[in-house]
């Protein structure tokens, strides 16, 4: 047995290929730590340094610390009876490639300590796997942005003090960069986390797949990231497992969410999201909310809040139902809520064709209001607009609720039609005829009677 002062055993100054096997170490309950690897001020770095089989018992301090090193390797130790279990420290000088593997961490009995195992600072290449950690508030910490490629597989955590508080957790992430948290069981007092994700875009990069939690769903975590892990049911409740998932952008030929090769959601710019069938964008949601139906792309969004694009030369729209009523579409418009005036759009349908450069407008069929809306009733215009040859908008045709557009048979002798009604007719209400004068017939309220232009009576 080793007995302590600051340290049982403390290296300051090289401790290049080193080895602490077989030892129990013993610490004072007043202070005191187990096995510490530093480096001096101008000194050597420790390398290639195994520490293996030992017990220690550090009631005053920390089991392991290693603030400078590489290539240190720890397996098969029990640390008991701690105040603190260990610590990777790269702060002041660098440490890489540490390996932990088939260690015991449990504190003192009478200890709530703080975390098992703390790793902060510039520290890389850290291999953590089939651990025990025991009853800590925090098992694993991994703070700071400097911490980078860090495993941690196989572990088994039971961790947060006797007394629940949000505070103690099994893994507790800080801005640590390309983390991978797999095959990991997650045992808890009931009111501590299992998982605690501080929000920091670095922690982004990190992977928590393929875990047990054995607590209650609403204990897992503040926030993280998350993929197939065993537990309870996903959901999206705050603090919940799944609360948030981070996707990489991604193209048509690399999903980062897939249901088969080619078939999935992806981000094709900043704040937009595409969906994917058969290998081609098929939905396209562009960052201002403008909705695509179609191939699209970040430099060809969609242009207009809905916008369909498509090859095939008739677009369907069927109605399926018992009764005789057809399909069609409901324009509807108001002014931000208030009423439509008089003149205002209500409607339409616009034809363009593409010219080889840009689209052009060939024609439109509008609806409009014409006059302000009364008695729960809008009064309606219909008009019929055409491009010309010199580029001019041609209003071809207006009507309005007196003027109706009705094909009846062709004038018999004399210049009469049959069919044209006889009553509910208004004063000047107007049926444009399709024979073969092409001419207008007028209703005249006073003599019943409908009149050519030259005052003739037609019918």
């Amino acid at each position: 047995m080793v007995a302590a002062s600051i340290a049982s055993i403390h290296s300051e100054n090289d401790g290049r290929n080193s080895s602490i096997t077989g030892n129990m170490i013993q610490g004072f309950s007043t202070g005191g730590d187990g096995i510490i690897f530093q480096k001096a001020a101008g000194g050597v770095q420790p390398e290639g340094v195994r520490i293996q089989n030992n017990l220690t018992l550090t009631p005053g301090g920390k089991a392991l610390g290693l603030y400078a090193g590489l290539a240190m390797y720890v397996a098969q130790n029990i640390f008991d009876q701690c105040k603190y279990g260990s610590i990777i420290d790269g702060t002041v000088n660098a440490i890489a490639d540490v390996g932990y593997l088939n260690n015991w961490f449990g504190p003192a009995n009478t200890w709530d300590g703080t975390e098992i195992l703390q790793i902060t600072g510039s520290a890389v290449d850290i291999r953590l796997i089939s651990n025990a950690f025991v009853t800590f508030r925090t098992g694993l910490w991994l703070n700071g942005p400097g911490v980078q490629t860090v495993m941690v597989v196989a572990n088994r955590f039971r961790c947060g003090s006797t007394t629940a508080t949000a505070q103690n957790a099994g893994l507790r992430l800080t801005g640590a960069k390309n983390i991978i948290v797999q095959s990991n069981l997650f045992r808890h007092v009931t009111g501590n986390l299992a998982v605690d994700v501080i929000e920091d875009d670095n922690t982004s990069s990190a992977l928590i797949h393929g875990n047990l939690f054995s607590i209650n769903p609403t204990q897992r975590s503040s926030a993280s990231v998350y993929e197939r892990n065993w537990g309870d049911d996903l959901s999206t409740s705050s603090g919940d497992l799944g609360r948030r998932i981070l996707l990489q952008a991604g193209a048509v030929d690399n999903l980062p969410l897939r249901f088969s090769a080619g078939n999935g959601w992806f981000r094709p710019e900043t704040d937009a999201q595409a969906f994917a069938t058969g290998g081609a964008s098929r939905v396209y949601i562009a960052p201002n909310g403008a909705f695509g139906l179609g191939a699209f792309s970040p430099t060809d969004r969609p242009a207009t809040a809905s916008h369909i694009r498509a090859s095939a030369a008739v677009q369907t729209v069927e109605r399926t139902s018992a009764d005789g009523s057809a399909p069609r579409a409901d324009f509807r418009k108001s002014r931000d809520g208030a009423a439509v005036l008089a003149g205002d759009g209500l409607g339409g349908i616009r034809a363009s064709g593409y010219d080889g450069s840009v689209w052009s407008m060939g024609g439109e069929l509008t609806f409009e209001a014409a006059a302000a809306p009364s008695g729960g009733f809008i009064p309606g215009r219909a008009r019929l607009r055409l491009t010309r040859a010199d580029g001019t908008i041609a209003d071809v045709f207006t009507a309005n609720s007196s003027i109706v557009i009705w094909t009846v048979p062709h004038a018999k002798a004399g210049g009469t039609f049959a069919g044209l009604p006889t009553t509910g007719n208004t004063n000047g209400q107007e049926y444009r005829v399709t024979d073969r004068f092409n001419r207008t017939a007028k209703w005249y309220s006073a003599d019943s009677t409908w009149r050519w232009e030259d005052g003739s009576i037609a019918s």
